[in-house]
């Protein structure tokens, strides 16, 4: 009988520890609109942002763009040992990579006309927010990334 109580004491634990929501014992994990991973080298995660949060408004009446934004997250999985190569990345990143980005819209291929580089919290970890502005009627199809840089390879994320 002792045995028996024991038992059902265990299994009704048991139980009680499976009904827990997602998460309660556990961190849950980050979703993304789009994470890429790369055999080697890390992912890149990209999600959709307001572009209202970002930037203001101005004037009356209606607007005949529209503004998607779109926060892009690369994650390196090695940790850069030479300076150098660190050094350039970072210029890259701040400076030049938003040109590697192209949503395609329609047949149109449109480039980024705003990006905000995050702060650097991590020397494996670069983010920013891309912002594009496209016709009022235009939904992007897709975004692109085409690596100028050649340390990641040339994206394509079906939106």
């Amino acid at each position: 009988m002792r045995k028996t109580l024991l038992m059902m004491g265990t299994g009704m634990l048991f139980m009680m520890a499976c009904r827990q929501p997602p998460g309660a014992t556990e961190e849950a994990a980050a979703a993304h609109f789009a994470e890429v991973r790369l055999l080697s080298k890390g992912r890149v995660c990209i999600d959709k942002v307001s572009a209202e949060k970002l930037m203001q408004v101005t004037g009356e009446g209606k607007s005949n763009s529209h503004f998607y934004a779109y926060s892009v997250r690369f994650e390196d999985s090695i940790q850069l040992a030479e300076k150098e190569t660190l050094q350039k990345w970072d210029k890259y990143f701040q400076f030049d990579m938003e040109k590697d980005w192209v949503v395609l819209s329609q047949g149109d291929s449109i480039r980024p006309v705003f990006f905000q580089p995050g702060v650097k919290m991590s020397a494996q970890i670069s983010e920013g927010v891309l912002v594009f502005e496209m016709p009022a009627a235009a939904i992007p199809d897709s975004l692109i990334y085409l690596n100028s840089f050649g340390s990641w390879e040339a994206l394509q994320v079906q939106l």
